[in-house]
């Protein structure tokens, strides 16, 4: 259960940080010259769960375990849990995202629900399903009502992810502004939704969208108000950079226009996340609050999704340099 001692759950974190996956493990895994040689760094670093990896493939299970062993290490010994379920609230949400996807299809996955989530995942079943009596927080309630508005026009699964993210960013945004420190937990969020928009605008350009289907995509509680974005909406890129100079900056600007150009998001992601790393680790110095118990958690993240895309890319015969183009900075 939470307990109430920053200086304890400091000194489990610190505990647990030389055991995080660093640059140059990744480096060795990329450089490695077969997938099963990458997934073996894995597990001599005794990342997730090392027996039960005989196969590249089983580099998905390795991550689920360590980021499970994460979850329930952050809810035993978080000083506010309020605080660290705004981050963690993101797993049910995606959850949310994975049963309506399988009630379209018809087919029980359970592999594809994650055990970070805060809401036990037959409530959250019972809540998709529309059985009474499931408690749910308001916030994801609504996000699944309009879920189900959607559902009785449409069946695009792409829809009901674009619902619920935008759902979960404008909530967790909206939350943090009640919570006074670290600073970096209001500022990781805001940055989140403002981010979030602009790759929300590449997309739909890229789809041959229209302006009026973008006021529905863009989240809340943002630093950037969604109506400056949606204005950007039927813009040159060049004049989109122009409308935004105020509120970012060059390289974020420069990879908007590049998003805007060519259709592509993953430079706009990365730099995202690059961005958030870095509210990450200014939380990290802040040792009396709950920030370095956040930035530990964002770290795992960080290292599941490095870890996700060299391995995807290792299986799939990627070059080196098409990897690492991609790979986010580290915590570590």
């Amino acid at each position: 259960m939470p307990q109430n001692s920053v200086l304890y759950a400091m000194g489990r974190i610190s505990s647990l940080e030389d055991k995080l996956i660093d640059t140059a493990k990744l480096e060795r895994m990329l450089q490695a010259p077969t997938p099963m040689e990458s997934l073996r760094v894995l597990t001599e670093a005794g990342y997730g769960a090392p027996a039960t990896a005989q196969a590249p493939q089983d580099y998905e299970r390795l991550i689920e375990n360590e980021l499970a062993e994460t979850g329930k290490l952050i809810h035993e010994i978080t000083p506010d849990e309020a605080v660290t379920d705004l981050f963690m609230m993101r797993y049910d949400y995606a959850n949310a995202k994975a049963l309506f996807k399988m009630r379209l299809s018809g087919k029980r996955e359970p592999d594809a629900l994650s055990a970070l989530g805060r809401i036990p995942t037959e409530v959250l079943d019972d809540a998709i399903e529309g059985k009474g009596g499931a408690e749910v927080p308001d916030h994801l309630a609504e996000a699944v009502a309009e879920v189900e508005q959607y559902l009785a026009q449409g069946r695009d699964p792409a829809r009901i992810d674009a619902i619920l993210d935008r759902a979960y960013v404008s909530w967790a945004a909206k939350a943090a502004v009640r919570v006074r420190k670290p600073p970096m937990i209001r500022a990781y969020f805001q940055d989140q939704a403002d981010l979030y928009n602009l790759v929300a605008l590449i997309r739909l350009r890229r789809m041959g969208g229209q302006a009026e289907q973008l006021r529905g995509c863009l989240a809340q509680g943002g630093k950037v108000k969604p109506e400056l974005i949606s204005e950007c909406f039927s813009l040159p890129p060049e004049q989109v950079a122009e409308r935004l100079k105020e509120h970012f900056d060059d390289r974020v600007l420069d990879e908007v226009v590049q998003g805007l150009t060519t259709g592509s998001t993953w430079q706009l992601e990365r730099t995202t996340d690059n961005r958030l790393m870095e509210l990450a680790r200014r939380g990290k110095t802040e040792i009396f609050t709950i920030g370095p118990i956040l930035g530990f958690l964002l770290a795992r993240e960080a290292e599941a999704r490095a870890i996700r895309l060299i391995m995807v890319g290792k299986m799939n015969g990627l070059p080196q340099e098409k990897i690492r183009e991609r790979l986010r900075e580290m915590y570590v």
